[in-house]
């Protein structure tokens, strides 16, 4: 009696996504970007208030994809245009300081 045994290119694609050793480097990793962003990201004395650019990050883990959210609260809509750079009502450009790309660049670098 002869078994044949054939492997699917893909069964083990679900396991290796939902193991925790994988969410785990994963939040490692999403976490450490979100620290880095919050310590690039311009800031004033107010670091109490609700609004301020280092309470806006959020790291979600699931499923084998790891995000770092900006501005959970739809209240907040600031952080990307200080990241991008702005036009104010006076019509003078204000200049964008990219501290999310510099955080993403020196993740990507290690």
């Amino acid at each position: 009696m002869a078994v044949e045994l054939v492997l699917d290119p893909y069964a083990f694609e679900e396991i290796c996504r939902t193991s925790p050793e994988l969410e785990a480097a994963l939040l490692r990793i999403c976490e450490g970007i979100a620290r880095r962003a919050m310590a690039l990201a311009p800031y004033r004395n107010r670091a109490r208030h609700w609004n301020t650019i280092k309470r806006q990050f959020e790291v979600r883990v699931a499923r084998g994809e790891g995000l770092v959210v900006i501005e959970p609260d739809h209240r907040v809509r600031h952080v990307l245009l200080l990241n991008f750079g702005f036009t104010d009502s006076a019509g003078k450009r204000h200049a964008g300081s990219h501290f999310l790309e510099a955080a993403l660049r020196e993740a990507r670098s290690q």
